[in-house]
């Protein structure tokens, strides 16, 4: 319509079909020069001079080239610096124009963010606009508002930053720099560049619709905004729309515990009122999933109220929900919380009062204050004790260290002293040999005629330097055994004539004291290779321990078996049982324990019985008998019952195989023989009185001992001079004593039955007996031993060994005290004034 004209003139692809290839037109835009940009629905942009008149439809290379030509284009704008926007359904475009008629395109929608540069949504421009500092502005349908910044060339999409609904932006406009107003399917909405707040107005504020057309829009001179619906036509002057400036009240409405509702009052249930009228809520652990349902009443479009809110305890930050009203919160820790919140009405007024709703979460008893003190005292009485058990481990440690360094000290001093004994020990046999080697020469001699007396005391002399020398030897063994130095040398030997010869050793004690002695064997020959030097002592030890434990009239046998039967000795073969001779020796003595049988081959070991030295005296010979057994590849074993007697097992493999070459004897020697030895006399018997010829007013001597041999020499040595009464012990003592009252008593102190002190005990206490002078004869020398012999009444004591002058002198001086003392008190001489102050016990 020219100006000043009535008349229309249509312009179409009827009359200018070169530039009209699609009726439907768009947008229209005029730049600096007065050329009018016309967009038109898929064919692209024209333009419209109005001095020449003439529209083009632009479809040069360049436009070829980004498919402007045939374009739907929904918006043209051009800006202040003369450059065209063109928005199309695929994307931004602007145009510089050059020199001439030539121009530069560039697609701007390449410069959106990455998330939206491909999503036809963000490329499918609505409306644009050229806001403040040349910023265009960007409606999308599906995206929202955009912005692009020519200068930083910065593209970005402003829904989140303002807060914005509106998806499809229809048309946008402005009355200042610092708003925009937008329309779309959600009504008209206006936003605060500067506060980055979104303020939405539809068909309940007053508008005809909340949907608006295409770039329906225009700001009057008079500063009315005109939006374009599919009602009508929607206008109004931004500045004078009124503010609601009530403040909305608010209210909570509901609780609910894992999304159901709560009924105050009912059994376990947190509300005993209403929540609107409760300040504080009480939750155990379980109960923390709640959710709080809170509204605010406005009564201009309430349903526009908006709130906000948190939970202090947990959140540092308000959480805007616009107009939701509800708040849940899930599995929050044990603690006090209060719930905060606020509301703002239809324009955006917050409310000043905040409204708090105290929430206090109660721990688990685990969690309780009770329990972590607990807690905390048991890791304290915990650390204590894991302390205490350390230091004491330390300590164990320490001392186990300790004992170890002592146990070492120990054995090396007990080395030192073994090693001084075994030294001294091997000097003894030097005197030994020159006491045994004259002494046989004496006994050999026939020529020498001596009285058979003192041929006893030879053979007395003799048997006891023999013993002697025996025990010399085994320590010295038993020492090499220690050390390892210790061979066998192995030769063949008929074990029943060698043991025969061991066994003859003892045949005349055995006789003495009436012991069965026999040696059975089921062949009359039987070969064996042994060391017969350690099989000497083997037997020698165990019938010298058999001897000692088998009372007066008892048995000991030997026997000795030569059989098919296999036996297992690991030590001659570890694979298979193997031929053994078995020589086995059983005495008749009081037999042993289980936990003794164990224990008499440790080292040291006594048994303590009757006679405290059940086998042997030093506490080494069966152990040198074990090791002496295994030095032959065989084993002992030991049978015993208490009250019937001992028996030991000593098996021995046949042949020679299990011998190495160099525990074979090269050299042929004989096998150990002994001596043939005079018959000592015989015992007359414990008890017996020895009557010599003229005993007529000699006084009485009882010898108590339990030492058959050392009894004799002493009955010999005093059979002269006293009428001699023997006992083995002191309870044999003691019936003799109170029946014959002999003049003194001689008296050991370690026997069986009843030893020394208690037999001295004993007779001190008697009055038929307590006048008896008592002489005390032991080993044992250590003061305390003496003074405890004293004070039980002994008048004499003396040591062994003892100088018999000596002990005659002191017996003879005990005889005549107390015939001093009888005088005294009796005697035909003193008169009745010398006693008359004698009491009646003395007397």
């Amino acid at each position: 319509l020219p100006n000043g004209s009535k008349k229309f003139i249509n312009y179409s692809s009827d009359n200018i079909p070169k530039a009209f290839g699609s009726n439907s037109i768009m947008t229209f835009a005029e730049d600096s020069k007065g050329t009018i940009w016309i967009g038109t629905f898929y064919n692209g942009i024209l333009s419209y001079n109005p001095n020449s008149k003439e529209f083009t439809h632009h479809e040069s290379t360049e436009f070829v080239k980004h498919n402007l030509h045939t374009s739907a284009i929904r918006k043209v704008i051009v800006d202040a610096k003369d450059n065209i926007w063109i928005g199309t359904t695929k994307g931004l475009f602007r145009l510089e124009s050059k020199q001439g008629k030539d121009f530069v395109i560039e697609n701007i929608s390449k410069r959106g963010p990455e998330i939206y540069r491909n999503k036809s949504s963000a490329n499918y421009i609505l409306s644009l606009y050229e806001g403040a500092n040349g910023i265009i502005w960007i409606g999308t349908r599906g995206s929202g508002l955009g912005n692009y910044n020519p200068q930083s060339k910065t593209y970005n999409f402003s829904n989140e930053e303002f807060g914005l609904n509106e998806e499809s932006v229809a048309s946008i406009t402005s009355t200042g720099k610092n708003d925009l107003w937008i329309s779309g399917n959600t009504g008209i909405t206006k936003i605060d560049l500067e506060e980055k707040k979104a303020t939405n107005y539809t068909a309940n504020d007053g508008l005809l619709s909340n949907n608006f057309n295409f770039n329906a829009v225009l700001k009057a001179d008079t500063g009315i905004l005109y939006f374009g619906n599919y009602k009508g036509v929607d206008y109004f002057n931004p500045e004078k729309i009124s503010k609601n400036t009530s403040q909305p009240s608010i209210y909570l409405t509901g609780f609910k515990l894992f999304n159901k509702d709560v009924v105050p009052g009912e059994d376990k249930a947190p509300l005993n009122k209403v929540i609107s009228e409760t300040q504080s809520i009480e939750l155990n652990h379980n109960q923390s999933v709640f959710t709080i349902e809170y509204t605010g009443i406005n009564y201009t479009r309430a349903e526009k109220n908006t709130y906000a809110y948190y939970l202090d305890g947990l959140e540092d930050t308000w959480n805007y929900v616009g107009t939701s009203r509800s708040a849940t919160y899930t599995n929050l820790d044990p603690g006090k919380y209060i719930f905060k919140l606020k509301a703002a009405n239809n324009d955006g007024v917050w409310n000043d009062n905040i409204l708090t709703l105290e929430i206090h979460i109660l721990p688990p008893w685990w969690k309780t204050n009770l329990a972590l003190v607990i807690y905390v005292l048991l890791l304290a009485l915990g650390i204590y004790l894991l302390n205490k058990i350390t230091q004491e481990r330390i300590k164990e440690k320490q001392l186990i260290k300790n004992e170890r360094i002592k146990r070492i000290q120990e054995d090396r001093l007990n080395e030192k002293k073994l090693q001084f004994f075994t030294n001294i020990s091997h000097e003894f046999r030097t005197p030994l040999t020159l006491i045994i080697n004259p002494l046989e020469d004496i006994i050999r001699d026939t020529t020498l005629n001596l009285p058979d007396r003192v041929k006893e005391k030879h053979h007395i002399i003799h048997k006891n330097t023999d013993r002697l020398y025996r025990l010399i030897n085994e320590l010295m063994d038993f020492r090499k055994l220690e050390l390892n130095k210790l061979r066998v040398k192995a030769e063949v030997l008929d074990v029943v004539d060698f043991t025969k010869e061991v066994t003859s050793y003892f045949k005349e004690e055995a006789a003495n004291r009436n012991i069965h002695l026999a040696v059975d064997a089921d062949i009359s020959e039987i070969p064996i290779w042994a060391d017969a030097n350690m099989l000497e002592k083997i037997i020698f030890n165990i019938l010298s321990n058999a001897l000692k434990v088998t009372p007066d009239g008892g048995a000991i046998n030997i026997d000795i078996l030569s059989s098919d039967a296999l036996i297992e000795l690991p030590l001659a073969n570890s694979t298979k049982s193997i031929e053994a001779i078995e020589i086995i020796i059983t005495d008749t003595g009081m037999g042993l324990e289980k936990d003794q049988v164990q224990r008499i081959f440790e080292r040291f070991y006594q048994v303590e019985n009757l006679n405290k030295t059940y086998y042997g005296g030093t506490g080494i010979g069966l152990e040198v008998v074990q090791n002496f057994v295994q030095l032959h590849k065989g084993k002992i074993e030991v049978e015993s019952e208490v009250g019937k007697g001992t028996s030991f097992k000593l098996y021995f493999p046949k042949g020679r195989e299990h011998f190495e070459e160099d525990e074979i004897l090269k050299e042929e020697t004989k096998s150990i023989t002994y001596r043939e030895r005079n018959p000592l006399p015989v015992d007359s018997g414990i008890g017996a009185i020895e009557l010599s010829e003229d005993y007529k007013g000699r006084h009485t001597l009882l010898v108590v001992e339990d030492n058959a041999e050392l009894r004799n020499y002493l009955k010999d040595e005093f059979k002269h001079q006293y009428k001699v009464l023997v006992a083995k012990d002191g309870q044999e003592g003691l019936q003799i004593a109170k029946e014959f009252l002999p003049d003194v008593i001689l008296t050991d102190v370690i026997m069986p039955e009843m030893d020394g002190f208690m037999f001295c005990r004993k007779i001190k206490e008697d009055l038929g007996t307590s006048h008896i002078p008592l002489l005390m004869l032991t080993a044992k020398t250590k003061i305390d031993d003496r003074i405890e012999g004293i004070g039980l009444g002994a008048d004499a004591y003396m040591a062994k060994p003892f100088d018999m002058r000596l002990l005659s002198l002191r017996l003879k001086q005990l005889i005549t005290s107390r015939q001093l003392i009888f005088d005294k008190y009796f005697g035909a001489i003193s008169g009745a004034d010398e006693n008359a102050n004698a009491s009646s016990l003395d007397k």
